[in-house]
């Protein structure tokens, strides 16, 4: 964990709860969303009732540590309150969920609040390497404008990602994609940005069927 909290995780497990609910990063599917996750652990921590809460890395599973042991049905209440945007969590079953215990002792894949921002820097990372490739399919690139562009569409990323967190899906995917071809502009010609503008406009930045 990012956090040091197996202390209390060893000593009080009961108090530990996770929960099923889609928070899968659109253009990273392996991991979950930073920039949809962040404000639900902030708001989820902030409650009275809570010690802390955590995603794991997969972005399936978010875990929540309570500061004492509640009825399941006012758990089930107070984390679907605080998710009610991602549709209806599900618990997660007893076999599970001595997995996830174990799971959440032991590694260093679940998020908090404050490191959530780790796998949006992950995403950024890889959109840069997506969108780089894409390119050089069509356009010839030199080592040199390889490397810059990639750190100029990860850092146009980023930005997004981290500062517009509560911006909707609707808004983000243009903005993404304005911020792409913004941050490679001081790079390319102008041939190269027209043809960037028609990657980004066909596939945008989320992987083809094919990609990683």
């Amino acid at each position: 964990m990012k956090e040091s909290s197996s202390d209390i995780l060893l000593n009080d497990p009961a108090r530990i709860a996770f929960f099923r609910v889609p928070l899968v990063c659109e253009a990273v599917p392996q991991i979950g969303c930073g920039c949809r996750t962040k404000p639900l652990l902030t708001a989820l921590g902030q409650h009275a009732m809570v010690s802390a809460a955590w995603l794991q890395r997969s972005g399936s599973t978010p875990a929540v540590r309570w500061k004492h042991i509640l009825p399941a049905n006012d758990a089930m209440r107070l984390v679907n309150a605080a998710f009610a945007d991602e549709g209806p969590l599900e618990p997660v079953q007893e076999e599970d969920r001595l997995e996830l215990l174990a799971a959440l002792r032991s590694s260093s894949e679940w998020y908090s609040a404050a490191t959530i921002d780790d796998l949006s820097r992950e995403e950024a990372e890889l959109i840069a390497a997506r969108m780089v490739r894409r390119l050089r399919q069509q356009v010839t690139l030199d080592s040199d404008t390889k490397a810059k562009l990639h750190c100029a569409i990860a850092c146009a990323t980023l930005e997004i990602l981290i500062n517009d967190m509560a911006a909707s899906v609707a808004w983000r995917r243009p903005a993404l994609g304005r911020a792409i071809v913004d941050a490679a502009r001081s790079h390319l010609n102008v041939h190269a940005i027209a043809v960037l503008e028609d990657i980004v406009r066909v596939t945008d930045y989320r992987p083809l069927p094919d990609e990683p």
